[in-house]
């Protein structure tokens, strides 16, 4: 199967359709059926530390014998413990999912570290200090509004590459969409045929 790519602002790129690892998979194995994912050949894997289950991931990334160059695998920052950086928490996503680094580093949703000291903003700089570090070639945001997305923009140093929002047919996010583009921001999608328990996969393009 061949997948197309779209260009992203810090000179990666990402593929435009992904296997999701919530949804239907939440906090459930998926070894199985990311290991059939990628026999069918996807190659980006779309995970998160809430989904509970990037162990899982992992063992279906190594079972497959695939080289690590071939996938593009994304996870998400979910909720810091008290007193642990941005860096921790990602380096235990990396042992669960048994790589080096992953290729696109989300903040999963902006409400669990507006509490937190710095704000959003701050946790922005921890995400541009583990890139700068190599533990996540590729940064970004989800579920991002027009107003959280600009209240980050007012300070940041470097652009979030992605923002990952529902957007269907029936949420069009035209308002978001202007934003992301005119700041070069790539409007990624999950639930791209609308809510579905059994949506397995997240699309990746423009509307």
């Amino acid at each position: 199967m061949s997948i197309k790519s779209f260009p992203l602002s810090d000179g990666h790129s990402v593929p435009w359709v992904g296997f999701g690892t919530g949804t239907a998979f939440y906090q459930q194995d998926c070894t199985v059926a990311v290991a059939r994912a990628i026999n069918a050949g996807f190659t980006h894997l779309d995970g998160a530390q809430m989904y509970h289950n990037e162990h899982n991931m992992g063992t279906a990334i190594t079972q497959a014998g695939v080289p690590r160059e071939s996938l593009f695998v994304t996870t998400k920052l979910d909720k810091l413990a008290p007193g642990e950086s941005v860096e921790e928490s990602l380096r235990k996503s990396l042992e669960r999912l048994q790589l080096s680094y992953v290729d696109l580093f989300l903040v999963h949703v902006p409400t669990p570290h507006k509490e937190r000291e710095g704000g959003i903003k701050g946790v922005w700089r921890e995400m541009v200090g583990v890139k700068e570090k190599g533990l996540a070639r590729s940064i970004g945001v989800s579920n991002f509004s027009v107003s959280t997305l600009e209240e980050l923009l007012g300070t940041a140093k470097v652009i979030p590459a992605v923002n990952q929002v529902q957007m269907h047919p029936f949420l069009p996010q035209n308002g978001l969409k202007a934003l992301c583009d005119a700041k070069g921001i790539h409007l990624t999608a999950y639930s791209p045929i609308g809510e579905c328990a059994h949506c397995y996969a997240a699309a990746f393009s423009h509307y």
